[in-house]
């Protein structure tokens, strides 16, 4: 069985991942859509030079910073402090959505320039912002700038999450194993200590799964 590549280049992915996130719904993290507030989703890009970092926060409590050029956390959510200030992004975002509007289209942020992507039941919300007057609090979206700095600065602080590179390999290795372990079943192998080493290995990934599945649902 010839098995797919994932691909080696690390900007690559964390545009994969930056795709799903915008594609998210209530049942890619456990909700319906009864159970969910207006947003269930916030993504606060931030434009510089080089690089384009972008923070996404989820209703599930899961937390991710990555960079256009592939390196980022992920899994930050898991820490109670990242979770608490990831729920006030959320209330935040959730009172200004109608400072957004809808979007169809989701381009990078450029230099000294913001972008806020909100998950909601309209589908998703955007608006482009000038960084100058987000510093100088002269509009309301000043606020979610301000709760997007603070999570990030909580999950620097804790050094919460783990490295991004890490953790698509541990998805990647996990997927060999699956793929290992139903060869030794379709064979009638005994596979008991195999079972046993996966459940005895490193966490699987939050995000990626359900990232990589709105990907295809929108490739589709």
């Amino acid at each position: 069985m010839k098995k797919p590549t994932p691909p080696n280049d690390p900007a690559k992915i964390t545009a994969m991942l930056r795709t799903g996130a915008l594609a998210i719904g209530p049942a890619d993290i456990g909700y319906s859509p009864d159970d969910c507030p207006k947003v269930w989703g916030v993504m606060m890009e931030l434009g510089n030079p080089d690089v384009v970092v972008s923070l996404v926060a989820l209703l599930d409590g899961s937390v991710s910073i990555y960079l256009s050029d592939g390196d980022g956390v992920i899994g930050c959510g898991r820490h109670p402090d990242v979770r608490i200030a990831a729920r006030k992004m959320l209330q935040v975002a959730d009172r200004l959505q109608q400072q957004c509007r809808p979007v169809g289209q989701y381009p990078l942020p450029g230099e000294r320039q913001v972008n806020f992507y909100m998950l909601s039941h309209q589908g998703v919300l955007g608006a482009a912002v000038d960084r100058f007057e987000l510093d100088e609090g002269a509009i309301e979206l000043a606020e979610l700038y301000y709760a997007g700095h603070s999570l990030i600065s909580i999950v620097e602080l804790l050094g919460a999450g783990v490295d991004l590179v890490d953790e698509i390999h541990l998805a990647e290795t996990a997927r060999v194993r699956r793929l290992q372990l139903a060869e030794h079943q379709s064979a009638g192998s005994d596979n008991t200590d195999m079972q046993v080493e996966m459940k005895q290995r490193g966490r699987g990934c939050r995000i990626l799964p359900y990232a990589g599945g709105a990907v295809r649902r929108l490739q589709h």
